[in-house]
């Protein structure tokens, strides 16, 4: 009998991560050693946790001191940790709390970036090159100052964003979105879908399950109005807390009356697929290609093929690139996607033909995350009587006025529990970090949260 041969795994991040974590958990159970990624000295230089790690990991490494335990190792190179902001800001990624950098902004050119306060979901006025020009900023935040400069560049890009700038604290910032129920689209009238119009569904089936909308307010009880915030009001959160549990309830009253619980999965399928022009506009736009060569592929077609009997009109090519492109874009997933029915790939077609109506009068902006949202109301729309055409822009409405109002709500609820967590623990007097770390501290939050 012929000996198996033998298979050595090596998990080298595991090895190497495991020592860096080892070491990381003696440093911080060392007293006098701060537990936060930085922390602000008095002198205005800056304490790294991440500089001391790497000092005493080379140290011990190359046996600089055999004699002394890593105690004695860690307090004879605390001296080296504390470093100047610039060093701390360009060699290891220190920025101020709680600020992000953000290379995304929507007044920032590629390579630009911003600095923007998290919480506030707000940036300062002066857009930065490059990180060598952001240093200065973010020095004068991290020790306790502000930076109001604009240069021409920034102040002329800024200029239709006068109406969504405040000051805190001696900070300039200019919101993401502005805040305001002016700021806020018509209300779409959502009309009341005819009794005959009502899709049976089994009591808690996979239809109900995925169109039904989640009644959970941003503004639930959780949270509180804080003054400190200058774009928000009592009044303003007073009001526009109203406004969006007003919409949540009529929303999700509104898909609960076109889901009657007595029937089939399947019949908002059959709906959909009545209008013929849904299924063969995106047929012809996205036929092409799919040659199905691989078995892989060809096994995945014939999978999608009995899971979606009704959408024989589809072409190979299309049906495939759709699921795709719903799997990538809805589920963050892209390949190895399931094959089984999802009857919000329905909605998702629906939508995703909202944008490419051909017809006068007819502009539709979205994007791909927004479809099932878009093709949920469109159907709505279908089974209360609507055109095909009057349909997708009621459902892109409905998006619309929803996005915005969560858009408002969401930024109000992070910058009221920032305010909240302010208030329940002021801040230290020179700024610290986030508390630093170790890999098992993040894995046992991932299994408290059933990540």
């Amino acid at each position: 009998m012929t000996a198996l041969p033998s298979l050595v795994v090596f998990d080298e991040f595991g090895h190497y991560a495991r020592e860096r974590e080892g070491l990381k958990k003696k440093l911080l159970d060392i007293d006098g050693i701060p537990k936060s990624t930085f922390a602000v000295q008095r002198d205005g230089r800056i304490f790294v946790f991440g500089k001391l790690l790497q000092l005493v990991s080379h140290s011990i490494g190359a046996n600089a001191a055999p004699d002394k335990d890593i105690r004695s190792i860690a307090k004879d190179l605390l001296p080296q940790a504390i470093i100047s902001p610039s060093e701390a800001i360009l060699e290891y990624g220190i920025v101020p709390v709680p600020y992000r950098i953000n290379y995304g902004d929507p007044v920032a050119n590629i390579g630009e970036r911003c600095l923007v306060h998290a919480p506030f979901q707000a940036r300062i006025p002066e857009i930065f090159p490059d990180a060598g020009s952001m240093c200065p900023a973010m020095s004068a935040i991290l020790l306790g100052g502000f930076w109001n400069e604009e240069l021409p560049h920034s102040s002329e890009r800024n200029q239709g964003f006068a109406g969504q700038k405040f000051n805190y604290r001696g900070q300039d910032l200019i919101l993401w979105h502005p805040l305001g129920l002016e700021h806020l689209p018509t209300k779409p009238e959502i009309p009341e879908i005819p009794s005959a119009s009502r899709v049976n569904v089994s009591d808690g089936g996979e239809l109900e399950l995925g169109f039904m909308i989640d009644p959970q307010p941003e503004l639930d009880r959780t949270v509180e109005f804080r003054s400190g915030y200058p774009p928000v009001e009592r009044a303003f959160f007073d009001k526009i807390r109203g406004i969006e549990n007003d919409w949540l309830s009529e929303t999700s009253g509104a898909i609960r009356t076109m889901l009657v619980n007595d029937g089939r999965e399947d019949a908002l399928a059959q709906k959909l697929t009545e209008f013929p022009e849904i299924l063969g506009q995106l047929n012809a736009e996205f036929s092409e290609g799919g040659d199905f060569g691989h078995d892989d592929e060809a096994e995945e077609l014939c999978e999608l093929r009995k899971s979606y009997p009704d959408l024989s009109a589809l072409s190979d090519g299309a049906i495939y690139a759709l699921y795709d492109q719903y799997q990538s874009t809805d589920r963050l997933v892209s390949r190895n996607w399931p094959t089984e029915r999802d009857v919000r790939f329905y909605a998702y077609l629906a939508g995703c033909l909202s944008t490419r109506v051909a017809h006068a009068g007819i502009n539709i902006p979205g994007d791909d995350r927004s479809f099932v949202s878009i093709g949920r109301w469109a159907t709505y729309a279908i089974l209360c009587g609507m055109d095909l055409d009057s349909a997708m822009a009621f459902g892109w409405a409905v998006n619309h006025f929803d996005a915005t109002l969560r858009q408002q709500t969401s930024t109000i609820r992070s910058a009221m529990l920032h305010l909240a967590s302010l208030a329940a623990e002021p801040a230290s007097e020179l700024m610290v970090g986030t508390p630093v770390m170790t890999l098992n501290d993040i894995l046992s939050i991932g299994r408290k949260s059933n990540i």
